[in-house]
């Protein structure tokens, strides 16, 4: 499906704000056919045009990334902005045109990942009012050719993969063939399997840097085939995503990015342990909400734990040897429901990092009981124990091995705002 630029006037009651937007594509080439022209918003007596695509250069002995634009009136004054904070170097070149420049290090990564950047625009004269342009970025591949047993999706889409930004490009390949990405620097980058054909490729800046760092540079997208290796090769660049101008209050026409109550319910709604939250939204909507993988601060409980401790002596004296059986016991700072199990798990993570932790998903309470019972030593009465210590009943678990026969299982009672891990060795 071709893309298209969507150019609207908007005018009436409120500020008058024009908008254009580059629409997701999934055709890199029909893509690429509408960025070699220009992007153009305009209000009553002024209209602003940016160039569709940002150009690597080398300056003063380091890599910027440019943006040029201009204006149908003369310009007294242009600079580049985020809320609260200058971004890029804003130079006035002739009386109509300018340009941004973004430093590789500190201003594109940000700039790429999508947050909203602002041009103040200031025409010569008192005639012609100001205006302000907000426009976002966001990475592309561009001029395919090749191979057709590679589809790569024009868009790079930047993500929270766990804490960290990440930059995810998707290529679908004939058939599901096997899949390798190599920059004209000869760095491979990381390929994982998304669904029966196709593969995510997730960049760090660094290795978006690495695959665009040079105007025109090409990556290798190579498919194993039975008759040979099939090769696609695309250009990488940075794009204007989305365009707009005003006259009216910036913060009102633009509020600054909140968590959005639909992104929330994504998120809380992740599997237990997810860390990829692609499904939830782009990196800003979705770091401005909770993410549940980073959990909960838990406390050490404040229960009586004389009962635990009982029951653990007698499973202990039970074992035979070489068995042995732990618990830990945490509080929960507020009364959550049993669906918030991964963010509790995640806080008791974070406390204790297991580096061989393998998460083996949920249990039930018969299903926990029967594992305890093949385990040894009457060591299911710690769940009744355990019932007892926090005065509720019913609980959620969630199962993890370790190497050498540990297992780990964790009991969630939400109403009382618990967690009790019982771990179990036998080597």
């Amino acid at each position: 499906m071709r893309s298209a630029l969507l150019v609207m006037l908007l005018v009436g009651c409120g500020p008058s704000l024009a908008t254009t937007t580059v629409e997701p594509n999934d055709d890199v080439a029909a893509d690429d056919a509408d960025l070699t022209g220009e992007l153009k918003a305009q209000v009553p007596s002024l209209t602003v045009w940016l160039r569709p695509t940002l150009t690597p250069e080398q300056r003063d002995g380091r890599l910027v990334y440019v943006l040029r634009g201009r204006a149908s009136q003369n310009l007294f004054d242009v600079h580049s902005y985020v809320f609260d904070d200058p971004m890029g170097a804003c130079t006035q070149l002739t009386a109509r045109t300018f340009e941004v420049v973004f430093d590789l290090n500190s201003e594109l990564n940000s700039s790429a990942a999508g947050i909203r950047l602002f041009l103040s625009i200031t025409p010569t004269g008192t005639t012609v009012k100001p205006a302000t342009v907000s426009f976002t970025l966001q990475p592309k591949w561009l001029s395919p050719s090749g191979s057709s047993s590679a589809w790569v999706r024009s868009e790079v889409t930047p993500i929270a993969l766990g804490d960290v930004l990440t930059y995810r490009a998707r290529v679908r390949t004939t058939g599901g063939a096997p899949l390798t990405v190599v920059t004209a620097d000869g760095v491979t980058l990381p390929v994982s399997r998304r669904d029966a054909d196709e593969w995510n490729v997730d960049l760090s800046f660094e290795q978006l840097r690495a695959a665009g760092d040079e105007a025109g540079e090409q990556v290798a997208f190579k498919v194993a085939s039975s008759t040979g290796e099939k090769v696609k090769l695309a250009s990488l660049s940075v794009a204007v995503a989305s365009m707009q101008i005003t006259r009216g209050d910036v913060e009102q026409t633009w509020p600054p990015l909140q968590c959005e109550a639909s992104v929330q319910a994504c998120l809380d709604a992740l599997p237990a342990g997810a860390t990829d939250s692609e499904a939830c939204g782009t990196y800003y909507p979705v770091t401005r909400c909770q993410l549940p993988w980073r959990g909960v601060n838990l406390f050490s409980s404040p229960d009586d734990l004389t009962a635990l401790n009982t029951a653990l002596a007698t499973v202990r004296a039970a074992l035979p040897a070489g068995k042995q059986v732990s618990f830990r016991a945490y509080g929960v700072p507020d009364v959550m429901r049993p669906s918030d199990l991964p963010k509790v798990l995640a806080g008791w993570q974070r406390q204790e990092p297991y580096g061989d932790l393998v998460d083996q998903g949920a249990l039930t309470g018969t299903q926990l009981r029967n594992q305890l019972q093949a385990f040894g030593g009457g060591a299911q009465s710690l769940i009744a124990a355990a019932q007892q210590v926090v005065f509720q009943q019913s609980f959620v678990a969630w199962h993890y091995t370790r190497d050498g026969g540990k297992t780990l299982d964790a009991l969630y009672f939400a109403t009382a705002a618990r967690l009790i891990i019982i771990e179990t060795d036998a080597p």
